[in-house]
């Protein structure tokens, strides 16, 4: 059997033969590429040599390239063919060969005996094509010709239109042009020569169909490889302006190809990526872990009826299988690169990836963390081709392993406060989606999960609600530009200007000083002017605005009239482009002119707030550092004039004695009024000198480093204190956990800390009043108070379930027979649905067969109720939420629940005798 890490080499060595340079796989991250959240295509590393803008290297290259997609994450697992983390085959030509060697030797290879082998009556071929109005077709002939006289394609070739054969581009801008795709049938041969037939029909009827089913039929047409003819830039407005370098970029799925080979030789038993040696190792792995067998496409009969006799749908144990150890390598290689789960950006995707691997996880039976087994699998898989992994596998297990306890714990949360939630709707109600939708948005609480609670306690779910505060929350996440294609938009419109008016900032040296408006946006447009009550962004030839970068905010501020103090224009923020721009964004107060010179004025006491707290942060990973240890390494932080944020590697929290002796020896260094001085040096320089890099930054051939005595030294394009007296104090306000392996310290400095000083000890005396003791008394009556809590909530409890004894014990001699079922309807009054349900508990802890029971109770006019069951019952098919929703209607309401447990309730308490009074009916009836 040829093996995928086999086909990987042979593919390099293919191409290598025939000229092309083999380059290396780039990170899963793009460093270069704002507009990409994670590489999604070979050809990401290579948009500046098609465009041009760089010199070329080389004019052929071939890679395999790590990618991570989740556009189509809810079809991982589902299909046959999606995956998130995958592996690209590429061969790619720079201003060299163009549509005939990419086919040619895309067919040679698939084909040859030498090479894959695949036998040619099963590939199917593609190109451009589409018909346009009045029946015109617009076709790539050149691709067409070349496969019907130059390959030895035995089946006709399928025309596309732009949809599926039309590539690119990858992210918002870049080489993108026709395409021509090679297809693998997996079918069965009955199926292969019926589409052999419509391939080859010259009826439209025929056409259209193959046409359809080529696409829609994935799993039978398995696109290996996708043959990609750049010719065009896509611009961000839309236009395509021809390539500098026309060249090929083709895509070929290393698991996609694996499947196709491994089904010819294997007589067509191995038909998923799934089965392969490429992925059948995690799938086995998660097998093992649920004490479930995998039931393989090609012989699962055996497989699928134990799955089945254990209560469990084959095709959903499947879909959980693939999807899981899918989602194990994913996890694996993009921890290894350092990206960690969090709530934002490429954090919040990996956190999506493991929680949903998780959840499948729950449908397997699988209560204990899991995931972070599957690590070892992947590596020794993947390992020899990315040595990479094999450095972090504990690091990556521990992160892992720590997310999905993380994870657990969500669900338990969330849980508490969904039972919350639905306590007030009560039966018969409806959740609104906003709720639902805050649930999953700040505990990451599963919809499906909320939908399935609700409906055990017969409450709906308001989803059109969900769906539009989630677009919501989409639209708010487009509308920001930061970090995505609009930074690039900005640069567009601000092209024409030549390099010598790009901003130069000046806000070291002052907070103020004459400049000129450059340019005027307003609304994706460049303008000549903004009017009073305008908002829009004004790039200036000078400013003192300090641009957000580094963590440090944004400076505010206002540009004034040049001869007098007359405020043009509010300055709300400050950001920059990468081609320098400084945009001030804001409002105009008074009309403001593209041309007019201005007197730029920055927020001074913002600005100074923002200083104090960023030189506090430079002292306080000094102080990390020689704390808890070398290891500490920045992961991101936040400098406002409000306070500091500063995340941090360390994989436990930090206890309180050492946040205080932080604390100590920051607010030491403030009294010690270190000089703070700033010098730029080459990079290397600057790294000999010890000076630590944050984390995440990009640094050109000159680099800024901050001194602070010499107790820090930093890499730090930002604002600072000229001494470190001037910061004056210094509050540690919180410690918390950013991700597994990631602590975040939060801070206030100057008269903010002072303030928060101030206010704590207003409340310490306030609670010390209130409860009649010394400042310094107050743990000890905080614990008695507590443990006195404790007592009284146990003797509560206790009286509940006495009293629920006692019902119980009473209600013996009430029971009546119908059908062979002994039943019970009573009332029990004041109680809740939990109340209820405990109730029927302590009956059934009585140990009754053969019985069945409608508690009940009414508040407020509204009726809530419970049918419990016997387990014994189940053989006569009978439910508790089938008894529950016939029941729950006479009173004007509905529930639902688990076979031997049901909750709902109704409007209608009139009606209740007649329920009660029906209740042995509906069960002799639904008894049979």
């Amino acid at each position: 059997m040829l093996t995928a890490a086999a086909i990987r080499q042979l593919y390099i060595d293919f191409f290598v033969q025939r000229g092309h340079t083999h380059v290396s796989s780039a990170p899963m991250v793009p460093p270069d590429d704002p507009t990409l959240m994670f590489n999604v295509a070979g050809m990401v590393q290579f948009k500046a040599l098609y465009s041009g803008s760089v010199p070329l290297p080389y004019t052929r290259a071939v890679t395999v390239q790590k990618c991570l997609r989740v556009a189509d994450l809810e079809n991982v697992g589902r299909t046959l063919r999606h995956h998130t983390f995958f592996e690209m085959l590429g061969n790619f030509s720079f201003g060299d060969y163009f549509k005939r060697e990419a086919i040619t030797w895309g067919w040679e290879f698939c084909t040859d005996p030498n090479w894959l082998g695949l036998p040619p009556e099963r590939i199917f071929a593609t190109v451009f094509g589409v018909q346009r109005e009045g029946g015109a077709w617009e076709i790539d002939q050149v691709a067409l010709d070349i496969w019907q006289r130059e390959t030895g394609v035995v089946n006709g070739v399928t025309l596309l239109d732009e949809e599926e054969n039309f590539w690119g581009p990858a992210g918002g801008t870049g080489a993108c042009g026709a395409c021509s795709e090679i297809k693998f049938f997996t079918g069965p041969e009955d199926r292969l020569r019926e589409y052999q037939r419509l391939s080859r029909s010259t009826d439209p009827a025929d056409q259209a169909r193959m046409r359809r089913d080529i696409v829609e039929e994935g799993d039978l047409f398995l696109e290996i490889w996708n043959l990609v003819f750049p010719e065009f830039d896509q611009q961000l407005d839309g236009s395509r302006p021809l390539l500098k370098n026309r060249g090929i970029d083709t895509g070929a799925g290393l698991e996609r190809t694996t499947t196709a080979v491994q089904f010819t030789r294997s007589g067509g038993r191995i038909r998923s990526q799934y089965e392969t040696d490429l992925l059948l190792p995690m799938v086995r792995a998660v097998a093992d872990v649920a004490g479930l067998p995998y039931p393989t496409l090609a012989d699962g009969d055996d497989a699928e009826q134990s799955i089945r006799r254990r209560g469990l749908d084959p095709a959903v144990v499947r879909l959980a299988m693939n999807a899981c150890a899918d989602h194990a390598r994913a996890l694996t290689f993009t921890l290894s690169e350092g990206v960690v789960p969090s709530n934002e950006g490429r954090g919040y995707v990996l956190r999506r990836i493991l929680r949903r691997a998780a959840r499948f996880g729950l449908k397997l039976g699988i209560t204990e963390p899991f995931l972070w087994r599957l690590v070892a699998p992947v590596v020794d898989v993947m390992g020899g081709a990315y040595p990479e992994i094999t450095r972090h596998v504990a690091v990556v297990e521990r992160t892992i392993r720590a997310e999905e306890e993380r994870f657990t714990r969500t669900l338990n949360q969330g849980g508490q406060i969904l039972d919350d939630l639905l306590a007030r709707v009560g039966a018969g109600g409806r959740l609104a989606g906003e709720e639902a939708y805050r649930l999953y948005d700040t505990y990451g609480y599963p919809l499906d999960l909320t939908i399935e609670a609700a409906a055990e306690k017969g409450i709906s779910v308001d989803q059109p609600g969900f769906d539009r505060a989630l677009d919501e929350a989409k639209r708010r996440a487009r509308a920001s530009w930061k970090g995505g294609a609009g930074a690039a938009r900005f640069d567009e419109l601000l092209g024409d200007l030549p390099p010598e008016q790009r901003t130069r900032f000046c806000g070291y040296e002052g907070m103020a000083c004459a400049s000129r408006v450059v340019a005027i946006l307003r609304d994706d447009l460049r303008v000549d002017s903004l009017k009073p009550g305008q908002n829009g962004v004004v790039v200036l030839d000078e400013t003192p605005f300090y641009a957000e970068a580094g963590g440090q905010v944004g400076d505010t501020g206002a540009l004034d009239a040049i001869d007098s103090d007359l405020a043009l224009f509010a300055v709300e923020d400050t950001q920059k482009t990468e081609d320098g721009h400084y945009l001030h964004f804001g409002e105009a107060r008074e009309t403001i002119h593209a041309g007019q010179q201005v007197k730029a004025r920055v927020d001074c006491a913002r600005r100074i707030a923002t200083m104090l707290n960023h030189s506090a942060t430079h002292l306080m990973q000094g102080a990390l550092k020689r704390l808890i240890g070398g290891h500490v390494t920045q992961q991101g932080s936040f400098v406002g004039p409000d306070g500091l944020r500063f995340d941090f590697t360390h994989p436990e929290p930090v206890p309180e004695a050492t946040l205080r002796e932080i604390e100590r020896i920051v607010n030491g260094q403030i009294l010690a009024n270190l000089p703070v001085t700033t010098q730029v040096m080459a990079l290397e320089e600057a790294k000999a000198t010890g000076a630590i890099a944050p984390f995440g930054e990009k640094y050109g051939a000159q680099v800024r480093v901050i001194a602070m005595g010499d107790f820090s030294r930093e890499f730090c394009g930002g604002t600072h204190v000229r001494n470190t007296g001037q910061i004056g104090l210094f509050l540690i306000t919180g410690e918390s956990s950013v991700a597994s392996g990631i602590r975040r310290i939060e801070a206030r400095t100057g008269l903010g800390a002072l303030e928060t000083v101030i206010q704590e000890r207003q409340a310490l005396h306030g609670l010390a009043r209130q409860l009649s003791v010394p400042a310094d008394g107050l743990p000890a009556r905080i614990q008695a108070l507590q443990d006195e809590i404790r007592q009284l909530r146990r003797q509560v409890e206790e009286a509940k379930a006495a009293q629920a004894r006692r019902q119980m014990s009473e209600a013996a001699a009430d029971f009546a027979e119908v059908a062979g079922i002994r039943y019970l309807a009573r009332e029990i009054p004041g109680a809740d649905h939990n109340a209820l349900a405990q109730a029927w508990d302590a009956l059934r802890g009585q140990s009754p067969t053969n019985t069945a029971v409608l508690f009940y109770s009414v508040a407020d006019g509204k009726v809530s109720m419970i049918v419990g069951l016997t387990d014994d019952l189940a053989p006569r098919r009978l439910k508790a939420g089938d008894v529950l929703k016939e029941t729950a209607a006479i009173v004007g309401g509905k529930g639902g629940g688990k076979p031997t447990l049901a909750r709902g309730g109704g409007s209608q308490p009139e009606n209740l005798p007649r329920a009660v009074e029906q209740f042995p009916s509906i069960l002799q009836r639904l008894a049979g």
